[in-house]
């Protein structure tokens, strides 16, 4: 009999791009318009409500709502039914940037929406066990975050998180992770169209 694999204790939160490819009738970003914002703000890990802009802009594609889309390299959307799910848990490192979402077609607007901004970040890699794009491990490099190909985490640090980004050598990932808890309750209250969740690896530390 094959052996069960054990659960994940935190999963990589990803656009699932290749669903909405296969579903046009979905929402997608076609263009913003951010007035000018600052975009280097995003990957600070604080808060930026001070600096957001009031009329940011969404234009979008397809007429059926998503829980989850990206727009460029920054900009990560999500629905009211999401922040639903992290208001009832209670979560914590997060905040929710007001927006509009507009069909470009038709002027169809989509309520609810907000930009992401995961403000609380970890440092906790596990060095040894993450799978890196060199031989050795570039434990002296200061841009090592841009070897990784995929983190390994310390249990003792990420327990408990439900949603955080990876600091390593005080740079910041743009990777967004969750917790299992976080993950089901998604889950179970439907609350991820456009995404897909990939194990990470979490070792005993």
């Amino acid at each position: 009999m094959k052996k069960k694999s054990a659960e994940s204790k935190v999963y990589w939160l990803v656009f699932a791009d290749n669903f909405l490819e296969d579903h046009p009738s979905f929402i997608s970003c076609q263009r913003w318009d951010d007035h000018g914002f600052d975009t280097r703000l995003m990957s600070t890990g604080n808060s930026i409500r001070a600096q957001w802009p009031t009329n940011f802009t969404l234009y979008v594609s397809g007429s059926e709502p998503v829980d989850y889309f990206i727009c460029g390299a920054y900009y990560q959307a999500v629905s009211g039914d999401f922040k639903k799910v992290l208001s009832s848990l209670k979560v914590e490192g997060v905040e929710f940037l007001p927006i509009q979402v507009i069909q470009e077609e038709t002027g169809t607007r989509f309520q609810g929406y907000s930009i992401m901004n995961v403000t609380r970040t970890l440092d906790a890699l596990d060095w040894e066990h993450t799978n890196w794009g060199g031989k050795q491990i570039p434990y002296e490099d200061p841009y090592a975050n841009l070897d990784i190909i995929t983190p390994a985490l310390k249990a003792g640090i990420v327990e408990g998180i439900p949603i955080f980004r990876l600091r390593v050598k005080e740079r910041i990932r743009p990777s967004i992770y969750v917790s299992a808890l976080l993950y089901k309750e998604l889950e179970r209250e439907e609350a991820k169209v456009g995404i897909e969740f990939y194990p990470i690896k979490v070792v005993d530390s």
